[in-house]
């Protein structure tokens, strides 16, 4: 798939600042194949990006993936969230998956399933074998608790406080990620009335 050289520039932008990181070569990359790697919503202001989100569908599966979400730190809060939203009544996939060490992002699992696992359950061995399935469950997961230790290598956001949920269901959990470390949880939400 062949992306704009200046929309590519513009979306790494958007990133640097989002994730507050040095345009390294390896987040370059990082930041070119995800943007590469699914459907890709880009958010405006000004006729410039300042937010995006990539996803990757899995119609067999009824799932989606969300790969990745980021705004600039100027842009509105509920931006990512409304992207979400608007990416679920376009596909209306039953079952939304991510990997995030953010709460936000955790609350935003919450905003959208009512049932978010690890938040509120051990994972079972059939969503194991869902995310081993779709390339997202590594040697290093706790099949459990979908942690992967040290996943980031670092924190996400350089440089940054923590942004912590008020939402405790979100912050039972998220308490167990060594945020400094890089620790990064698999999340699986249930979108309807919907579990094997």
């Amino acid at each position: 798939m062949k992306i704009r050289t200046d929309l590519e520039r513009e979306l790494l932008e958007v990133a640097l600042e989002g994730f507050n990181r040095p345009a390294t070569k390896s987040f370059r990359d990082d930041v070119a194949s995800h943007i590469r790697s699914g459907f890709l919503q880009v958010a405006l202001s000004d006729q410039k990006p300042v937010a995006f989100a990539v996803s990757q569908l899995y119609p067999e599966k009824e799932a989606a993936y969300l790969a990745g979400l980021v705004k600039k730190p100027s842009a509105p809060s509920a931006l990512v969230e409304g992207m979400v939203g608007q990416f679920i009544d376009q596909f209306d996939p039953t079952i939304l998956i991510t990997r995030t060490q953010n709460d936000r992002v955790m609350e935003i699992m919450c905003r959208f399933c009512p049932r978010v696992v690890p938040l509120d359950r051990l994972a079972t061995p059939e969503e194991v074998e869902l995310l081993t399935e779709l390339g997202l469950m590594g040697e290093m997961t706790n099949p459990d608790l979908l942690i992967t230790r040290g996943h980031y290598g670092s924190q996400m956001i350089l440089d940054s406080q923590r942004r912590r949920s008020f939402n405790k269901r979100v912050t039972n959990f998220s308490d167990r990620l060594n945020y400094q470390a890089g620790d990064a949880a698999l999340l699986i939400g249930y979108r309807k009335k919907y579990e094997k």
